[in-house]
């Protein structure tokens, strides 16, 4: 499983699922990682990221972590990857494409035990609600190609 380091800020309102993806540079460190996990290390970076720009991955999971070091809060969720624009409220840069991943669901989580924010009521909360985004979102996106 693939484990990729968020800053807090952005940990935080990923696990509220208020924050439904995460951004990456297209850069070679990521372009290898992912064909790694999607079982597609014999295709070509272009390949990929051609692949990538017209539609999206199957889900996979991905172990995101605050901080480095295995005592670190950390979630594992289940993943769709693509390529697009990202939001710049969400720290992308305004027209630059990453690869996005599209958080569909978090199925583990382990964060210290005097964390102020309740996350698994906030997943709860926003579980219904993040889903019809993330519909709308690449509803929106599809319209847009």
């Amino acid at each position: 499983m693939l484990t990729l380091p968020v800053k807090k800020k952005w940990f935080d309102i990923m696990l509220s699922r208020i924050k439904t993806e995460e951004y990456r540079e297209i850069k070679p460190f990521y372009t290898t990682r992912f064909k790694n996990v999607l079982g597609l290390a014999e295709i070509s970076d272009s390949e990929l990221i051609s692949w990538l720009k017209y539609t999206s991955s199957e889900p996979f999971k991905i172990k995101f972590v605050n901080g480095y070091g295995g005592d670190k809060p950390y979630f594992i969720a289940e993943i769709c990857l693509t390529i697009d624009t990202g939001y710049e409220d969400w720290g992308a840069e305004p027209n630059k494409e990453y690869y996005v991943l599209f958080i569909n669901k978090i199925i583990d989580a382990r964060v210290p035990l005097n964390a102020t924010t309740p996350y698994s009521e906030l997943a709860t909360q926003n579980s219904i609600k993040v889903q019809s985004n993330i519909t709308l979102i690449n509803k929106q996106r599809r319209q847009n190609k």
